[in-house]
Parts: C-alpha cells; sequence; structure tokens
C-alpha cells in the first residue's frame, strides 16, 4: 500500500498546478504506526524535494503524521507545485489503568529504596510518584502512581518489624554514642530502624534526633558538643 500511495502522489504532484496538493487518510494504509515509519515515508514522498515533519503522540504509537514539501525553483519551473502536504491520522487505544494491591513481601519491599526501585521499574520509564509509610528502613506502606498520566497505581502493605529498642533517651552528649555530625547521626538512627533529625548550624552539630517513623515520637535525643556554649551566649 506505501508504494501505491507514493506512486500516486508523485503522480499528482507532476500534474497538479501552483495551487498545491494536500492528501489526508488513515495513517494504517500506508503502514505508519511509529516515527520512524512517519520520517521514512516522508522522505521517500519527498523525492528530492526540501521537507519538514511533524509527529504526533507517543513515539512508538503516533497519532498523527505530517509532511510539508517545499519544491526547489528549478522544480517549480518543471511544473510541480510550490507546496504540498501529506497528513495522515491513526487512532490509538487506551489501555485500561492499571490497580495493583498486594503484600510487599511478593516483591520484597521493606524500605523506601525498596519502593521507590519498584515503582521506577513498573514506570519503564513513564514517569511516577512514590511514597511510604513508617520508616525509611522499615515500612508499613509503599504507594506510587505511575504512567503518561499517572493513570496506575501500586499499593503494598506488610507488618513492619518491631524496631530494636534504643540504647538511651534523652539528656546526653552526642559524642557519648559516637555521634557527631550529620552522617554519624543518620548512620546511628538507622541502625535502629528510626528516622534520623539532624540539626545544626555552620559550626556543627546541635542536636541528633532519632524518630519513630516520619514525624513519629522521638525515641533519642543527643546534644553536640557546641549546645551548652551557645546557651552560655
Amino acid at each position: 500500500m506505501k508504494i501505491n500511495t507514493i506512486a500516486t502522489l508523485l503522480f499528482a504532484l507532476q500534474a497538479s498546478t501552483a495551487s498545491g496538493f494536500a492528501m489526508m487518510g488513515p495513517c494504517d494504509d500506508d503502514n505508519i504506526q511509529t516515527d520512524d515509519d512517519c520520517t521514512a515515508f516522508c522522505k521517500d514522498l519527498a523525492n528530492g524535494m526540501k521537507w519538514s515533519g511533524i509527529m504526533k503522540g507517543p513515539s512508538t504509537k503516533i497519532t498523527e503524521c505530517n509532511c510539508t514539501f517545499q519544491a526547489s525553483e528549478a522544480q517549480i519551473r518543471n511544473g510541480l507545485p510550490s507546496e504540498n502536504e501529506y497528513t495522515c491520522t491513526r487512532d490509538t487505544p487506551k489501555d485500561p489503568p492499571v490497580t495493583i494491591t498486594e503484600d510487599c513481601e511478593q516483591r520484597d519491599i521493606s524500605d523506601w529504596p525498596d519502593c521507590k526501585a519498584e515503582c521506577s521499574a513498573l514506570a519503564a520509564g513513564r514517569g511516577y510518584a512514590a511514597r511510604v509509610d513508617g520508616g525509611e528502613g522499615n515500612i508499613s506502606a509503599c504507594y506510587c502512581t505511575y504512567g503518561y498520566n499517572r493513570e496506575n497505581s501500586f499499593t503494598c502493605n506488610r507488618e513492619p518489624t518491631p524496631p530494636p529498642p534504643m540504647p538511651v533517651q534523652r539528656g546526653v552528649r552526642c559524642s557519648e554514642s559516637g555521634i557527631s555530625d550529620q552522617d554519624t547521626c543518620f548512620a546511628f538512627c538507622t541502625d535502629y530502624q528510626r528516622t534520623a533529625q539532624y540539626v545544626g548550624t555552620a559550626n556543627g552539630l546541635l542536636k541528633c534526633r532519632c524518630r519513630l517513623g516520619e514525624g513519629g515520637q522521638v525515641d533519642f535525643e543527643c546534644d553536640g558538643d557546641q549546645d551548652s556554649y551557645l546557651r552560655s551566649g
């Protein structure tokens, strides 16, 4: 069908007047489904003329292929019109939205990196948004929406493992627990499956807190060495 269409169009171009030639129809008639199909078809159809193309829709399932051809002065003198146009359109059936709800253990999801990685894999490059319930290293749920329009959703739930007890509660120096900066604060809280909250200034650590989940209760809090100096000033 593609060869017949090109031959018909070329004949029409050669026989047309200066008013130009335009053709429209379904892309399936010319077996045009992708960006590459559109480019190849327009290039063949141009037959030496300058051309520009516009493709609409996903690159693998285009909804429109449009090319405009500009004849040279020599081609116009030989009877070709100055401008010609080819346009085809196609319907792309939309897949129904996907909704997945399951146990997080089915996909070995237990923390924030696991949740984010699973959402990214499901999105397959189409974009996604992800969030979790519970501490980053011991989540109780993973949620994400993905797709071109975030039309698909994935949710999994799990029973979080009880976090280990904290060695101390409050009113201690951070140095007693080996905490001296932001990195050691985060590492300490992560070891106990808590979410870290670092408070500091340009001079260094003021406080390190370990919370039970994002925004949850504070299970541990220590003071940095500069804390007393700031209060005394």
